[in-house]
């Protein structure tokens, strides 16, 4: 490799400049020569598509479009960042841009859930590398140590609080004795919550990273609707809220009252908590207890790396 190659330009294009896009943005303009030091080369951001064009997005109007099929299908381009959110526009983004020899940085944890094995194939069949860590806890690493640290052993559960909206509510409503309506507004202004919470309160988001992690985890094929939902969201009825340190609540009525059973920190008790895990987690492990037949056809025997590739949509290379 000559010493020009190894210091060409990686161009990256973002697609979508909500939120995270805004962030990765900044992080790619700001930090550009840590980001060198790190990577070996220059990364450049050749655009950025949003829905309109303006002034106040942040970035030089030169860098938007609203052309995002154009923007992945650029020979200038390397890698794609797609943060846009939904399923079918990113799908076909990512689909184009794996099909034209591009690596592929998702956060969203909808699509794969649902399309993790076509993304990966595609992946596979272009050599190219598909990414998706900021997908599930983000802030701290899981898919990874999945794949990676982890390759060798049998996971037998994975647990763990995965939607930092409802966390939030559900912490602010047991310690302030706040209403739902209230403390939802309360994460809304402090950047918990999207302007649009259905995902995260009824579940939805927190069923898709649970099926993410399942495939992963369990090397079978989950999807989002395979996951169980229980609950709605609305504040505990008043006269629960009186008593909830004395006396469990009425769907829980077989636990023991407070002074003899741990209490989560939602307010309900443990033992209720974990029955309703219980029943969730065997919902979930029903779906996942063996690898569908044209799964194991498509693993060579003895293949670790490819069955981890097709059961777990994750390409990972140049990495230790």
């Amino acid at each position: 490799m000559t010493s020009e190659s190894a210091h060409r330009a990686i161009g990256v294009a973002v697609l979508g400049l909500g939120n995270v896009g805004s962030e990765v943005v900044r992080i790619i303009r700001e930090q550009a020569e840590e980001l060198e030091a790190r990577v070996g080369a220059p990364l450049e951001l050749r655009g950025v598509a949003v829905r309109r064009i303006g002034s106040d997005r942040g970035i030089p109007e030169e860098l938007q479009t609203t052309d995002a099929e154009s923007l992945v299908g650029r020979d200038d381009v390397d890698i794609v960042v797609e943060v846009i959110g939904g399923i079918e526009l990113p799908r076909k983004l990512i689909l184009s841009s794996l099909n034209s020899g591009k690596s592929v940085v998702t956060a969203n944890k909808a699509l794969l859930a649902d399309h993790t094995g076509e993304l990966a194939e595609a992946a596979e069949a272009n050599s190219v590398d598909l990414y998706f860590e900021a997908a599930v806890a983000g802030a701290i690493p899981v898919i990874r140590p999945l794949t990676q640290s982890l390759a060798g052993d049998r996971v037998n559960k994975v647990a763990g609080i995965v939607n930092g909206t409802t966390n939030f509510i559900l912490s602010a409503m047991d310690e302030t004795g706040a209403d739902y309506e209230e403390t939802l507004a309360e994460a809304g202004r402090l950047g918990y919550a999207e302007a649009d919470p259905t995902a995260d309160v009824e579940g939805y988001d927190a069923a898709a990273k649970a099926a993410i992690l399942a495939s992963i985890a369990f090397h079978t094929r989950v999807t989002a609707a395979d996951v169980y939902r229980e609950g709605s969201p609305r504040s505990p009825p008043p006269t629960w809220r009186r008593r909830r340190h004395s006396t469990a609540p009425s769907s829980c009525s077989r636990s023991a009252s407070a002074s003899s059973r741990p209490r989560a920190r939602s307010g309900f008790p443990l033992a209720c908590t974990r029955r309703w895990f219980r029943s969730a987690t065997r919902s979930l492990r029903s779906t996942a207890h063996s690898t569908p037949s044209s799964w194991k056809q498509r693993t060579p025997a003895g293949s670790c790396s490819t069955a981890r590739a097709q059961a777990a949509p994750h390409r990972v290379r140049g990495h230790g």
